[in-house]
């Protein structure tokens, strides 16, 4: 070996670093020993550059006598400040990438073609080397060789399928190629253009896009990148044919992966080849042995190759090549930047840079470097374009990802000749394009779903809605994937022969009628990619079939359509066999005559209940509510909406209509075992008012109880779904897992309370979960407590209900105290035993863990303070109890009021009898209290029997009495309704205040009511 400054002249070094230099002939040598550039041979170099014969060289002998060397000989045992120091901004480059790569991978639900490589290689090894993919019953050749699944596979054996599973290897390939863009773009043209190559690889959008992705494009961007460097070493270190060895190894991966890089690969050896004609390397038997090699181990996947090219039809896409150059600096740079800027504002910097990369090829010592980028960049690039313009390609671009690592170093060697050039230009530049980058990233992050369909949503909805009896229609066989992925195979699926297939409407219709006669409801699923051509087996179903709801799943490129129908007839002339019947006048257009209960057999708990209701008019519009409550009033379980889902609203029911509505009822994950009272009713759509409920011989009323139903049928470790309206916590604390929090409730006025509702997880049944608290802290934005309450949890929770990976729930309530401000609140759970600290929120190892944790956010919204009392109202001034006084009562439109000579009050109506009586009290506020009372005003006839009623907590529910601040009047409505069926005479109207949990009245005097006067009914 030569050894440095002694055998080896002190003037040769390398062309990207001057005080480098190779012990052995290479091809990127240059003579140092004068300010023009020489670039001997490799024959000059073994027989001159390299021996002692360098010292007979006319160049060493013109710059040796009285002259130094133009650069100082570098000691080789010291290291240099830019050897240590740039490696670790290298290092430090991938730790940023990696973190904001991985964060919010697993997110978003996969889109088509990731499901599409899950089905491969979820599948086994040989499934996965078939290249086929079965859509159901149609067997399809998938267009990617099998490497990037079969690598998938090994990792879903390890670790499981996920999202986080499927997208975490494209993150991984896309961070491996950092440091290699680094060591590339140094070799080709020093430290400052690896390091810029390197900042503008982890800065891509085009890379993110592709490495949040389970597809094999990042691994396809990782493997160019590892051919070009790889190539660069076998053509500088020519007598180590290990570097061949590897670089024809990278091409056959690559040509495995996707058949694309064929492109690629091709224009690699040609350089390669060009390189050995002009003389440059020596191992001209190396070179063919590798392009047999080659051959030999890209054979398979050749195969695979014919094979597709033959089922691909011909593509009538066309682009120009002007656009096509504008199309790719955008894809690769600039994707998602141009939300925010103009496209030619961003244009810029990235030609600026890249005309500065194009001119430091121009350079004669460049070849090496010139030959690699036209056979990686420039060559490629055409050859994609011809390819698509032969129409056997269909543009897109994710399909240039092997033209990503030439172009990153190209905008490398430009950001570097800028550098040399001005060292605040160079600086200047890479800040501009990497901070372009960063910000199309913020943005990907923060303002555009990555997800082209939301599959997931889609599949949830049906798993969580669908009944045992249900089935799946596809238009298309693309969602066959989705739905094995995201586990909605326990429902029988349907691939429709369609009129895009070909199929006659009489086909169609007759398929419809052979799936219907076989399940009660149909699940619609149409082709995302062209909604309009099943817009006319959609009108065959809703001529045929009762459509109960659409709801369309949106992404931003797609969006997915879901359509339900109902098989059943939606109207009947008599009730069926099987139904209870009830009579119930709900309104005063609709009667409830029957009703029937089924439970799931397939979900414990769930209940599927059909209301039977007859329109006595036609009825404005409403909805259908139902609650399934407890003992103490707590709903585990409703529903409200319009009947089929408004698709057949009540305002086109007839009269003497009888519509069957068919309903589902889902009790809350956790819900104990117990006894529970279900009701349903009536409420219009425009205020949510719900309508009098009259049934023979009992008051009206806001619902209609169906009778009891009794739960047993739960597991206790439950492993349905948390409702989608709860906020995901999954804190571990002591033996539990806080999965989940419920607030219905966001928004808040001062004396109501908070209702929440907490799911848990028992982590660990070795620790009895009785004796357990739980306080709520009401926290202000400074964390201060502004009040907390503590109560008790699982105490009435049968044992065979604590085990190990039991699901249970809790709820809970706190009252907002008088006087808050309005703002924004944080509520804060502690939880523990009742004789020990409370137990610290994550791992029990964490020294810096807390006690509290926030399990929800509301908004309190503080009354406006009144005092005054309208002038148009009639004076009370009685006191009740010890709270309030009754100051004054006014009465609505269609009344008028005539005070008697005793000085009561007394009301009449107008003109023609009104339907009903709205009367306001006004209370002013005496004391403050704890308690929530119910707010009654009553109409009793001359027996004293009650005929109307009405019972509110004041103001319709929004000014309860433990919100009341001393001397404030609150203004408290109560309509009465169903007087027009009173009989002519005198009646007496009073109101009071009483306690709902005892039905105990506030004293008023000498009685527990204020009479406020009497009504007068002609």
């Amino acid at each position: 070996m030569a050894v440095y400054g002694v055998e080896c002249c002190p003037y040769l070094g390398l062309q990207n670093d001057a005080s480098s230099y190779k012990p052995y002939p290479t091809g990127c040598a240059n003579c140092m020993a004068s300010s023009r550039s020489h670039c001997p041979t490799v024959n000059e170099q073994k027989l001159v550059c390299l021996s002692r014969v360098h010292r007979l060289c006319p160049r060493f002998l013109k710059a040796a006598p009285g002259r130094p060397a133009q650069r100082p000989i570098p000691s080789r045992g010291k290291l240099r400040t830019g050897a240590v120091i740039l490696p670790l901004v290298v290092v430090a480059v991938v730790l940023v990438a990696f973190g904001f790569h991985v964060v919010n991978l697993g997110v978003d639900s996969l889109w088509w073609d990731e499901t599409l490589s899950f089905n491969r290689a979820n599948g086994g090894l040989l499934y996965t080397l078939s290249n086929q993919i079965l859509l159901g019953p149609l067997v399809t050749i998938d267009q990617h060789p099998p490497l990037y699944f079969a690598l998938l596979s090994g990792l879903l054996a390890i670790a499981g399928p996920s999202e986080y599973v499927l997208r975490f290897p494209s993150v991984a390939y896309t961070i491996l190629a950092v440091p290699l863009a680094y060591v590339t773009g140094s070799r080709m043209a020093g430290r400052t253009a690896g390091i810029a190559v390197a900042a503008l690889w982890a800065t891509s959008p085009f890379l993110m896009w592709a490495a949040w992705e389970a597809r094999p494009y990042a691994l396809l961007a990782l493997l160019s990148f590892l051919s070009v460097y790889l190539l660069l070493r076998a053509l500088d270190d020519s007598h180590h044919p290990g570097w061949a060895i590897a670089w024809i190894v990278s091409l056959a991966a690559m040509f495995a992966t996707q058949y694309m890089s064929a492109i690629l690969i091709g224009c690699e050896l040609v350089a390669a080849v060009l390189y050995v004609i002009a003389g440059r390397t020596q191992r001209r038997r190396i070179l063919a042995g590798g392009i047999l090699a080659l051959g030999v181990l890209a054979a398979p996947t050749s195969f695979f190759v014919l094979q597709r090219f033959r089922t691909v039809a011909d593509s009538a896409y066309s682009i120009s090549l002007i656009a096509f150059v504008q199309d790719l600096p955008h894809n690769l740079g600039i994707r998602g930047a141009s939300e925010f800027l103009p496209l030619p504002v961003l244009l810029i910097p990235f030609g600026i840079v890249l005309a500065g990369g194009i001119l430091s090829l121009a350079s004669p010592s460049r070849f090496r470097v010139a030959i690699v980028m036209a056979s990686v960049l420039v060559i490629p690039f055409l050859g994609l374009y011809l390819l698509i313009e032969w129409g056997r390609v269909t543009y897109s671009a994710r399909y240039a990802a092997f033209l990503a690592p030439g172009y990153y170093i190209l905008l490398g060697l430009g950001t570097a000749r800028l550098f040399r050039f001005r060292r605040a230009a160079g600086i200047v530049a890479l800040l501009c394009l990497a901070g372009i980058g960063v910000a199309a990233l913020i943005y990907v992050q923060t303002s555009m779903v990555n997800t082209k369909q939301n599959l997931r949503g889609v599949s949830a909805h049906i798993v969580r809605e669908a009944r045992e009896d249900d089935a799946v229609l596809l238009t298309s066989s693309k969602l066959y994937t989705t739905l094995e992925y995201y586990q909605v195979g326990s429902l029988d699926q349907y691939r429709l022969r369609t009129f895009a297939d070909g199929a006659t409407p009489e086909e169609v219709t007759e398929q419809l009628a052979s799936i219907a006669s076989q399940h009660r409801r149909l699940w619609i699923l149409t082709d995302y990619w062209d909604h309009q051509k099943d817009s006319d087996l959609l009108a065959i179903l809703d001529t045929s079939y009762s459509r109960l709801e659409k709801i369309t799943f949106t992404g931003p490129d797609y969006f997915q359509d879901i359509y339900l129908y109902q098989t059943s007839p939606r109207l009947v002339d008599r009730l069926p066999s099987g139904v209870a019947p009830v009579t119930a006048t709900v309104g005063d257009n609709i009667r409830l005559i029957g009703y029937r209960m089924e439970p799931s057999t397939a979900t414990p708990g769930r209940i599927y209940l059909t209301l039977f209701w007859q329109a006595l008019a036609t009825p404005q519009k409403l909805r259908v509510f139902g609650n399934l409550t407890d003992s103490q009033g707590r709903i585990w379980a409703s529903f409200d909406g319009e009947p089929y889902g408004g698709f057949f609203p009540t305002t086109s029911w007839k009269q003497g209509d009888i519509v069957v509505d068919e309903r589902v009822l889902d009790p809350d994950p956790g819900t104990p075992p117990g006894r529970y009272s279900l009701s349903v009713g009536l409420r219009r759509s425009e205020d949510s008012q719900a309508l009098p409920v009259v049934t023979p011989g009992r008051l009206p009323r806001e619902s209609m109880p169906l009778g009891d139903i009794e739960l047993q049928g739960f597991d206790a470790v439950n492993t349905r779904a948390l409702p989608a309206n709860a906020t995901r916590l999954d804190s571990q604390v002591g033996p539990l897992v806080l999965l989940a929090a419920k607030s219905p409730i966001a928004d808040l006025h001062p004396g109501e309370n908070v209702p929440l509702r907490l799911y848990w997880r028992l982590s660990s049944d070795a620790q009895p979960i009785n004796r357990i608290n739980i306080r709520l802290a009401l926290l202000a934005p400074n964390g201060k407590v502004i009040t907390s309450m503590v109560s008790s949890m699982f105490n009435d929770l049968p044992d065979s209900q604590k085990v190990n990976g039991a699901l249970l729930a809790s709820d809970h309530t706190m009252r907002i105290p008088q006087g808050v401000a309005s703002g924004q609140y944080q509520v804060a759970a502690y939880v523990g035993r009742n004789d020990a600290p409370f137990w610290r929120i994550g791992p029990s190892w964490w020294i810096f863990a807390s006690d509290r944790t926030t399990v929800t956010t509301i908004r309190v919204h503080a009354f406006d303070y009144q005092v005054d009392i309208p002038a148009t109202s009639s004076a009370v001034g009685k006191d009740v109890g010890y709270l309030a006084q009754l100051a004054a009562v006014s009465i609505g439109a269609g009344w008028r009021v005539a005070p008697e000579a005793s000085g009561a009050l007394a009301f009449g109506p107008e003109g023609k009898r009104p339907s009903g009586l709205n009367v306001t009290l006004y209370w002013r506020a005496q004391a403050q209290t704890d308690q929530s009372l119910i707010a009654f005003v009553q109409l009793l006839n001359a027996e004293g029997r009650l005929v109307a009623q009405h019972d509110s907590i004041p103001q319709l529910g929004k000014r309860p009495t433990s919100g009341w601040l001393p001397p404030e009047v609150v203004t408290d409505p109560h309509p009465l309704v169903g007087l027009e069926g009173l009989r002519p005479g005198r009646y007496t109207l009073i109101a009071g205040l009483y306690d709902s949990a005892t039905g105990r009245r506030l004293p008023v005097a000498t009685d527990d009511y204020v009479t406020l006067g009497s009504v007068l009914i002609q």
